[in-house]
């Protein structure tokens, strides 16, 4: 009797001619969720390196620390306000496109006007104040022509995120890294340029502006025109497909400002509890950190994207998700603990005074990690309430602590302390809870 013809699945196939371990691991590094694991994280790394030479750039244009210092805190508040406009659709983009129930177009312009219009209210109101409590930017309140810039840059910002997110739930990855490339190739020279007619921290800050101006020209002309039929950005709110997605949106837009709070507020709160130029430091020091927080933070969102589009294999996705992210993470902890002092020192000598942040921060890595696998999880099963608890608990851990721990440390390490305890926190809850639901066991 002939032997019944092989299947995908390996039935009619004798054990003995089963695929064998090395066959199923090249499956799993040629599958989707690892593919584009790997563009986010390529993008992530340019943002970082090309981002750290910018600071290289910055420091020999403006030796001032403290106009470091304020150039960072320009940066880090557009970037929460930017955020704060998404309203949660940049993950609403994600967890829907790929279910192509929603028309995209629409979807993405109402996404981006809804974001831009309330971008650019934050930005002048945030613009406006913010030289009542920042005396180090104050100037923006002052001059009517750098607050409307302000604002602008802020929307675009808005803008640059709902279309990353977008690409991603669309399945294209590799155009966020195409467009991470142009943006932050762009950023590094316009320094030199501006510089000459902006003041020092408006010049570095307009740098970024400019650059993800022409990455979102880019996107919104050709990219989306490639996956996206007929795609044109214009003003646009469809109220049906925007309703129906609203309170994931709410939940989420909750969990993305808690998850960026700690990074993004802390320089504020270091540039007030210590000196403006402990800002540049911590700013620094996350900036290296970045380079592990981004491995766990790429990969579960590629098993975010994947899960929504085939739930079936979001627990075999999670776990080698996990497995990829600790592989990478051990030889990358290593790495900044023996090279962190040399790369800051080669930054700027000053900028060592950042090491011991830095090593907080890389060992925090491996807890940003398992917070991250139970996000992704929990995101895909739209069970939202647990996300925003995780988030809630971590982001008021961390500013609970972080304040009494830089004063009484008078360093910014006491920052780092602050996040490290709060991630381990959040880690452990993660992890009782996934292994009381039975996520983290391989389905047979």
């Amino acid at each position: 009797m002939p032997e019944s013809p092989p299947t995908r699945s390996g039935a009619g196939v004798p054990p003995t001619q089963q695929p064998g371990r090395q066959l199923r691991l090249r499956a799993r590094l040629a599958a989707p969720v690892l593919r584009n694991a790997v563009y986010l994280i390529l993008a992530e790394a340019v943002a970082a390196v090309l981002g750290l030479v910018f600071w290289i750039v910055a420091a020999r244009l403006f030796p001032n620390d403290a106009t470091l210092g304020a150039a960072a805190v320009l940066i880090t508040s557009a970037t929460l306000l930017a955020i704060l406009s998404t309203l949660g659709f940049n993950v609403s983009l994600v967890r829907f496109l790929p279910e192509g129930t929603v028309p995209a177009a629409r979807l993405i312009n109402s996404s981006v006007t809804l974001g831009s219009i309330l971008a650019i209210a934050l930005a002048a109101v945030f613009g406006l104040l913010a030289g009542g409590w920042l005396p180090a930017i104050g100037f923006l309140a002052g001059d009517p022509v750098l607050l409307v810039l302000f604002s602008f840059f802020t929307a675009i910002w808005t803008i640059s995120l709902l279309f990353d997110a977008a690409l991603i739930g669309l399945g294209h990855a590799r155009y966020v890294l195409l467009r991470a490339i142009v943006f932050n190739v762009l950023k590094v020279p316009l320094p030199i340029a501006l510089g000459v007619a902006l003041i020092g921290p408006f010049a570095l800050f307009s740098s970024w502006g400019i650059a993800l101006l022409v990455a979102n020209a880019m996107a919104a002309t050709y990219l989306f025109a490639k996956v996206v039929p007929g795609y044109h950005l214009r003003p646009d709110l469809d109220r049906h497909t925007v309703g129906s997605m609203i309170r994931y949106s709410v939940a989420n837009h909750t969990t993305n400002v808690l998850g960026v709070v700690p990074g993004l507020i802390f320089p504020l709160l270091v540039a007030k509890a210590l000196r403006p130029e402990d800002a540049a430091y911590f700013y620094i020091a996350w900036v290296l950190a970045s380079f592990l927080f981004i491995i766990p933070g790429s990969i579960f969102t590629s098993v975010f994207a994947e899960g929504s589009r085939w739930r079936p294999g979001l627990r075999g996705n999670t776990l080698d998700g996990l497995y990829i992210s600790i592989a990478v993470l051990v030889p990358g902890v290593v790495g900044v603990l023996v090279a962190g002092p040399w790369v800051l020192a080669a930054l700027k000598p000053s900028f060592v005074a950042g090491l011991g942040l830095l090593n907080v921060l890389a060992a925090s890595s491996f807890f940003v990690a398992i917070n991250a696998m139970y996000s992704a999880v929990f995101r895909v099963e739209k069970r939202m309430r647990p996300v925003v608890g995780l988030y809630a608990g971590t982001t008021l851990i961390a500013l609970a602590l972080g304040w009494p721990l830089m004063v009484a440390t008078q360093s910014i390490v006491g920052a780092g302390l602050a996040f490290g305890v709060a991630q381990g926190a959040g880690a452990g809850y993660s992890l009782w809870s996934m292994f009381r639901e039975g996520k983290l066991v391989r389905a047979p």
